[in-house]
């Protein structure tokens, strides 16, 4: 009896041992697993949801990306930044200088370009560095810090003011989404080398007209005066005393300004002049031809992207279209397919039942019509799928 007992409980006892033996040891964290896979999810819409915020903010008005609510607060945006940049122009005149309403303005402009800078931050898909390195948010950081400095004049006795002239980095927040200030950065960037050795050179000839002026033009010293004299110019004093100073000279000439406060009066430094203006056309055309080369080579590139952009919008919305038609062929198909049998089908069996009332023989013409369906179906099938040979739905697979 005690044998037998002792079976029985080693048969009852089986089951869950092995159930406890098969029972993996990280069996809490299966239970977890369902957590672990909604903060996942969470995760990933975040990530999306940022994502999309920074499509939304980087281009408002791309319909592939944009919202109504990016639309609407990019216009914000730049309705702030004109009445930022309109406040500040008449902010220095007299007569608009102690207005009550600028102090309004300024919180309201500031709290938008706050909330912007902030928006950036949170949707920016790269790390914090790469953030503070792109330089739209140093024009950002640079709109709203004046008026920061300022909260903090109470506590800093130098006086900030002077940084409100900061307020006009506000006009190149446009150039997020301007194309023509972005073809003109790109070419300018694009054009750097070109442009460097061109003020070398320009550096170059001021110096050397600089030199030549300051060396026929100083006139003679006057230990009265206490400065170098011309007499062709009524004993004054030189407007050439050093070569620093005759660059002056030589950039209002060179540029082609010409203000007129500082002339030679020499036949020798009138040729300089000359040679200085000829000189300063050839200097100035020189960096226009190559940065007009440039904005034209980034403004054929702007319209090929373009193109392209609609040649794969029609491929998209082709390829829409051919998915449509292989679903609609692919239903055609079938639709043919079953008619092959259903059609004999329906007609045997009409045929069975009006045997007995002696009415078969009248319908004969009805085999006649059975067959003309089936051949008008596999004739339209094959009009379609010759019109769309591209479009393949498997065999037909009709008798």
């Amino acid at each position: 009896m005690s044998a037998a007992a002792g079976v029985a409980a080693a048969r009852g006892a089986t089951p869950k041992a092995a159930a406890g033996k098969s029972r993996p040891k990280g069996d809490g964290l299966g239970e977890t697993t369902p957590l672990l896979d909604s903060a996942e999810k969470r995760r990933e819409a975040s990530v999306s949801f940022r994502a999309r915020m920074h499509a939304e903010l980087t281009d408002p008005w791309n319909p592939a990306v944009a919202s109504a609510g990016s639309k609407i607060f990019f216009t914000l945006v730049m309705i702030t930044i004109f009445i930022s940049i309109i406040s500040f122009v008449l902010e220095s005149m007299a007569r608009f200088e102690n207005w009550h309403g600028w102090g309004f303005l300024e919180v309201f402009c500031v709290t938008i370009f706050s909330a912007e800078l902030s928006l950036r931050f949170y949707a920016w898909p790269g790390s914090s560095a790469s953030f503070i390195q792109d330089p739209m948010t140093f024009v950002d950081v640079l709109s709203v810090l004046p008026f920061y400095l300022e909260l903090v004049d109470a506590v800093v006795t130098v006086d900030l003011r002077w940084l409100r002239i900061l307020r006009l980095i506000n006009l190149f927040k446009v150039v997020r989404v301007s194309s023509g200030l972005n073809i003109m950065f790109r070419s300018v960037s694009r054009s750097i080398s070109g442009l460097f050795l061109l003020t070398f050179f320009m550096f170059q000839a001021l110096l050397i007209f600089s030199t030549l002026m300051w060396a026929l033009e100083r006139g003679t010293w006057d230990e009265i005066k206490d400065c170098y004299v011309r007499d062709l110019d009524g004993g004054k004093c030189s407007p050439y005393q050093s070569i620093l100073l005759t660059l002056w000279w030589a950039i209002t000439t060179m540029t082609t300004v010409g203000y007129g406060d500082t002339i030679p009066v020499t036949n020798p430094g009138r040729l300089v002049g000359g040679l200085a203006m000829l000189g300063g056309i050839i200097m100035l055309a020189l960096p226009t031809t190559v940065f007009g080369a440039q904005f034209a080579e980034e403004y054929n590139a702007m319209k090929s992207d373009a193109a392209l952009e609609r040649l794969r919008k029609t491929d998209r919305e082709r390829e829409d279209e051919a998915l449509e038609l292989a679903e609609l062929k692919a239903e055609l198909k079938e639709i043919r397919d079953q008619a092959q049998t259903m059609l004999p089908n329906i007609h045997q069996r009409l045929n069975v039942y009006l045997q007995p009332s002696g009415r078969a023989s009248n319908f004969a013409r009805g085999e006649c019509i059975m067959k003309d369906l089936k051949t008008g179906l596999i004739e339209l099938y094959d009009f379609v799928d010759e019109l769309s040979a591209n479009i393949t739905v498997g065999d037909a697979g009709a008798p």
